[in-house]
């Protein structure tokens, strides 16, 4: 299966320090108490998105700051033959994992939408544009379906369903996107010494640019 969707935080994340789906503010939510047959994603506290599945119990999670406020695209995707999870965040593939369940995630009976199941945590934003797909959807439709949505003009869900005028704009956009790399930021690492309680204290410290 694939779930997409937009969502925004705009307030406080309450989530425990466990980077796990089940233990953030629920967006897409399947989870069951136990381990069994169930999925979710979530955002955690520092703007973390994670996705899983259980049984076994296992997830993925993006890098921290999406809780700044602003718009974001997440796709979750599931092969069921094997097993393989991925975790898309506006249109980039975030994580990606193998040694998941391959079995039915169908140990729920409902599905929440921007509550948690598990803790009845609810999501402090707004969530749009929900979508569920009984497949897995490849990594240019993501992308295709991330340009669209987040265009006035260009409404269609995925690139193959454009019309002749907006296909290849759009798909030109998607190979666009595609050849564009996030910058390689260096790091630094410094040694810095602090007085605490007149004790010299020693601790590396990594500095960017």
């Amino acid at each position: 299966f694939t779930i997409t969707l937009w969502f925004r935080v705009d307030g406080p994340v309450h989530s425990d320090q466990h980077m796990n789906w089940w233990a953030g503010t629920g967006l897409v939510d399947g989870e069951v108490s136990g381990v069994v047959d169930d999925y979710g994603i979530s955002i955690h506290r520092g703007g973390y998105l994670v996705a899983g599945t259980g049984n076994p119990e296992r997830s993925v999670h993006s890098s921290s700051g999406l809780d700044d406020g602003r718009w974001h695209h997440a796709c979750f995707t599931r092969e069921r033959q094997s097993g393989v999870i991925r975790l898309y965040v506006d249109g980039e593939l975030a994580a990606q994992a193998e040694g998941f369940s391959t079995s039915r995630l169908d140990s729920t009976e409902r599905v929440f939408i921007g509550r948690s199941l598990v803790g009845n945590r609810h999501f402090n934003g707004l969530i749009d544009e929900l979508r569920i797909y009984d497949r897995v959807l490849e990594h240019d439709e993501v992308i295709g379906l991330m340009l669209a949505e987040s265009s006035e003009t260009a409404r269609p869900v995925l690139v193959r369903d454009a019309s002749p005028q907006q296909a290849p704009g759009l798909v030109e956009a998607v190979q666009d996107f595609k050849s564009v790399n996030r910058p390689d930021v260096p790091m630094q690492e410094v040694l810095c010494v602090q007085e605490l309680g007149g004790t010299p204290a020693r601790m590396h410290v990594r500095i960017r640019g």
